[in-house]
């Protein structure tokens, strides 16, 4: 598993869950389900596994 924590507002992220399991799908050759969960107002956990 892994998991990646963004910051969200200052620093002026767009990434989406989809586009992120997409970029990790190729740096990594194979394919990952990803969950998008809100740790607070501006802050967002995506959790990647391999499927």
């Amino acid at each position: 598993m892994l998991e990646i924590g963004i910051i969200g507002k200052e620093h002026n992220c767009d990434f989406t869950s989809g586009c992120l399991a997409g970029v990790l799908e190729g740096l990594l050759q194979q394919p990952y389900s990803v969950a998008e969960d809100m740790v607070g107002e501006d802050e967002r956990v995506f959790t990647f596994e391999k499927k």
